[in-house]
């Protein structure tokens, strides 16, 4: 079963002088459960693509169907129950709210949209990502690899259907970047949810369900042998 559909997307940038298409009538099937790694080069539109599913920013065409619903014809406060409940962003730059601790960070989504916490899995959460005995302290005392996995911790806790991560190991060296993605993998296994990550490593992509390759605005399957990406 389907979670997203994108049929014919297609966004550009403007300034006074040119217009840039970076996304050209695009598409894109994703079934339920099915973790899809992106591959392509710096500025090719890789990140433009998630903001437009996460209802971020719009496409000039083209629809986009989570869950059997176009969310680009959805207002802003329907994008933002979206956003809430339905689809979670991770960034390479964890995005920690400096002034919190370790708990309140991964439970503050669900607090500003009202919605239940379960203890039980916040407990069960900090100890599958080995954050247990770092729940009372601040983003400023963790290690990189740390503030990653309390934001993943935030996006699982929030029990979305679908994740979008953009670069999430980017800014981590390859020891922490392995044990993130593993956990990465590890609960979305779990949790039986789908994943759009991009990145610009192959290593990383290739512990995917499936690698596409973003070039000249389309989405191509990739192939070791036929395509070159320069990152």
């Amino acid at each position: 079963m389907k979670i997203l559909e994108i049929k014919n997307l297609t966004k550009s940038f403007q300034d006074e002088s040119s217009s840039l298409v970076v996304l050209d009538h695009l598409s894109l099937d994703v079934n339920k459960g099915e973790f899809i790694a992106i591959l392509g080069s710096s500025g090719c539109g890789k990140s433009t693509l998630l903001h437009l599913i996460a209802g971020i920013d719009k496409p000039d065409e083209g629809k986009i169907i989570v869950n059997q619903k176009d969310i680009t014809k959805y207002n802003d406060n329907e994008l933002a129950k979206y956003r809430s409940r339905e689809v979670c962003l991770i960034y390479q730059f964890y995005n920690l709210i400096p002034i919190l601790n370790v708990i309140d960070n991964i439970i503050f989504p669900l607090k500003i949209s009202n919605q239940e916490i379960d203890k039980e899995s916040l407990d069960n959460l900090l100890k599958e990502l080995n954050l247990k005995e770092k729940e009372n302290s601040f983003p400023s005392q963790l290690s990189g690899g740390q503030q990653q996995r309390v934001a993943i911790a935030r996006a699982i806790m929030s029990n979305p259907q679908l994740i979008l991560a953009d670069e999430p190991t980017g800014n981590l060296d390859q020891t922490n970047s392995e044990q993130v993605m593993n956990k990465f993998i590890e609960l979305h296994k779990q949790n039986h949810i789908s994943i759009i990550m991009v990145t610009h490593e192959l290593a990383l992509a290739k512990k995917a369900d499936r690698i596409l390759v973003l070039e000249n605005g389309a989405l191509h399957s990739y192939e070791d042998e036929e395509i070159s990406i320069s990152m």
